[in-house]
């Protein structure tokens, strides 16, 4: 793999030459890479056609692979003893495992469901918590040529019960507890009741048997609630202990366009998307932009915080690390348990090269900690340097650890946080993060003030944030700056990937009426975020509803609709300014949400933000602002502040009609602000089904906010 990391680090240092030649000659770019990262079984003869009747979209024509060969086998045959695999739990405790080890749990994986008869072609469910076993069992079924349908472990019974019946699954496989946030959770209640749900359906459900991964024996009285709707109930601890070889469960070849998993979009309203994606355009395309993107190189430790639930979890935690050969960390705890330094301590232990996190992790953070180390930067909002503090502390240039060490006592009051966290666990002095090169943002618009407190704390003022624009349906990254070739602006997305061809489309009537087939690009104007032409890990359909893929998002013929708005500016830099719905019209001003939560959260004291639009009897619409404080300010100076910094940042058409304090704000569990949700709070509607919301509190906390 060395020629790999090479062969990464010249693309990326001719990015222009390399970008045009993607967008020029896409057929020649893509068909290089893929021979060069991936192996096949079969050569392809075709590397990128696309049927507009139909909006069928195929990459590597003819050529024929397995997702678990590139990932596994091929690194444990000539790496065996390198990490694959650095896990760390909710307790804190550190396990790693070699691509050889990784090989063989895998084989014994693949060796259960092959004799279930699970086969090519077959759907397998995966509900299961953040652990290695989770993604052995992805890749056992990826081995087997059988798509992966894998269900985020905080989703209800009745998602996991859609989920189920919507992807065909014929097969499930779970956990019996794990440990978050100290907290025990347990799975098999909720997979009781979604067997039945799936039991009381119409139609008969596809599932045959269930392989439960229990770090314990089960009592007989929980077992019997899931032996009813089920013909097979095995437990893992019941398997064969047996050394297997590569010919034992040899992969499975399919063609490059098998879908490899479907990946149901959390959300807002309506059935979820079951998004389909492909196996060698997906893994190429994760493999490349991890490669890219993340500026790695051989001996790296990449550490993204997500989910395997979630597409940052696939593509960065699993198929795009794994592809390439590096280590990847699986992160099984909650970033600010048992204390606010859980993830500082956590990239020491690992060594780990990479951090890529949510901005939510970012200001979570932020809030947890003592005031003095959420500012160590004087952010001069007209200016894009970040400017060290250094009147707060002699002997510059500042860094995060000094702060302990200088007596800081001005700012906040060290008995009293001492007195919270034992100091041996919080002093940031004694945390080594020099392993770090690169920091990653994902999920949403980070915010400068996030930008900064990331950049700072975790990169010592020195590293830059790899800000990161992309969706579930498309399988990878497609705006971000390179390390090394692109000037950072914070906020900004910067620059499209290989391949991608990002169209700003101009906000008129034709938007609204896609058989126009107009689309007019403007520069310096906030509109319409189009891609033009299509990608290797674009996902394929919407499983059993193409018709809605194509509405969703091939709209405008040759384009892909990102349903986001964004601002190009007159240096080619991408601003993301939220969904198009996520747009507020005040008095024939069209106002960005994101815009407005930036100003919003560079106050000092506000940790969080989310804008929305109200309707008024003047304006039509008037802003409404949700906030939460990480200090004690008094809101009616925190309140007069906001209003203060909106009218500078923004103007004077930025009056909001209610500023509203919340202790904590609804989130999906990939960070993801609900916004639907605090909609329908103000407009006093019933909120709908919250089974994504992590903290439903937060809900009951947003309406007495409103009663006040």
């Amino acid at each position: 793999m060395k020629k790999v990391y090479t062969h990464g680090k010249q693309l990326r240092e001719n990015y222009g030459t390399e970008y045009r030649r993607s967008i020029e000659n896409k057929e020649e770019f893509f068909g290089e890479q893929a021979r060069i990262l991936l192996n096949f079984s079969k050569d392809f003869s075709k590397t990128y056609t696309v049927d507009s009747a139909s909006s069928r979209i195929k990459w590597f024509e003819d050529g024929e692979i397995n997702a678990c060969y590139n990932a596994v086998d091929r690194h444990a045959i000539s790496t065996p003893n390198k990490t694959a695999i650095v896990y760390e739990d909710d307790s804190e405790r550190v396990t790693e495992m070699s691509y050889q080890e990784l090989l063989q749990e895998v084989l014994i994986f693949s060796k259960y469901l092959q004799s279930k008869d699970v086969k090519k072609g077959d759907t397998v469910c995966i509900y299961m918590p953040m652990e290695p076993k989770a993604l052995i069992a992805s890749l056992a079924c990826a081995r087997l040529g059988v798509s992966h349908t894998v269900v985020f472990g905080g989703f209800s019974a009745e998602s996991l019960a859609l989920r189920m019946e919507d992807s065909d699954a014929v097969w499930l496989i779970t956990s019996d507890h794990t440990f978050r946030g100290g907290k025990r959770i347990d799975y098999l209640g909720n997979v009781a009741s979604a067997l039945e749900i799936l039991k009381s359906g119409e139609s008969p459900s596809c599932l045959r048997g269930m392989l439960i991964c229990n770090k314990e024996s089960i009592p007989s009285e929980v077992l019997s609630k899931t032996k009813g709707h089920l013909e097979i109930i095995d437990l893992l601890s019941d398997l064969p202990k047996e050394t297997l070889s590569i010919e034992d469960v040899p992969c499975v070849s399919v063609p490059s366009e098998h879908t490899l998993f479907h990946l149901y979009t959390s959300g807002s309203t309506g059935r979820p998307k079951g998004l389909s994606h492909s196996t060698a355009g997906y893994l190429l395309y994760a493999a490349l932009t991890t490669l890219i993107c993340f500026d790695i190189k051989e001996d790296d430790r990449f550490f993204c915080t997500a989910e395997l639930g979630w597409i940052t979890g696939h593509s960065y935690v699993m198929y795009g690390p794994l592809t390439l050969g590096i280590t990847t960390v699986v992160f099984g705890g909650v970033p600010t348990f048992p204390d606010p330094l859980r993830l500082f301590r956590s990239v020491e232990r690992m060594r780990a090269t990479h951090l890529y996190t949510a901005p939510t992790v970012i200001r979570l953070l932020q809030k947890s900690l003592p005031t003095c180390l959420v500012r160590p930067y004087d952010i001069n909002e007209s200016r894009d340097n970040l400017t060290p503090a250094v009147d707060h502390v002699p002997n510059s240039p500042i860094s995060s650890r000094s702060i302990f060490t200088h007596g800081v006592t001005d700012t906040f009051d060290r008995s009293r946080y001492y007195k919270e966290y034992n100091a041996s666990e919080v002093a940031l002095d004694k945390i080594d993060l020099s392993s770090l090169r690169v920091l990653g943002s994902v999920g949403e618009p980070i915010n400068k003030g996030a930008y900064v407190w990331f950049s700072m704390y975790f990169g010592n003022g020195v590293l830059p944030v790899i800000d990161t624009y992309w969706q579930t349906e498309a399988g990878g990254v497609m705006l971000c700056p390179l390390i090394s070739v692109t000037e950072y602006k914070p906020e900004s997305a910067s620059f499209p990937f290989f391949g991608m061809q990002p169209v700003v489309m101009k906000k008129t009537t034709e938007v609204e009426d896609p058989s126009s087939h107009k689309v007019e690009e403007v520069v310096g104007q906030t509109g319409i975020l189009l891609f033009k032409d299509f990608w290797p890990g674009i996902a394929r359909t919407i499983v059993k509803n193409h018709e809605r893929y194509c509405s969703a998002y091939l709209q405008y013929p040759g384009y892909f609709y990102t349903g986001d708005e964004v601002l190009k500016d007159g240096n080619g830099y991408y601003w993301i300014r939220g969904r198009i719905d996520d747009v507020i019209n005040v008095a024939g001003h069209r106002l960005s949400t994101a815009e407005i939560e930036s100003a919003v959260c560079s106050v000092q004291g506000v940790a969080e933000a989310a804008a929305l639009g109200e309707e008024d009897e003047v304006t039509g619409q008037g802003v409404t602002i949700f906030i939460v404080k990480s200090s004690d300010v008094p809101e009616a100076e925190l309140f007069a502040q906001i209003k203060a910094v909106l009218r500078k940042r923004i103007g004077s058409v930025v009056n909001p009609k209610r500023l509203l304090s919340c202790p904590e704000l609804p989130k999906t569990s990939t960070g993801k602000m609900m916004r639907r949700v605090l909609r329908k709070i103000l407009e006093g509607q019933e909120v709908g089904d919250v089974s994504t919301c992590i903290n439903p509190d937060s809900i009951t906390f947003a309406k007495a906010s409103i009663a006040k």
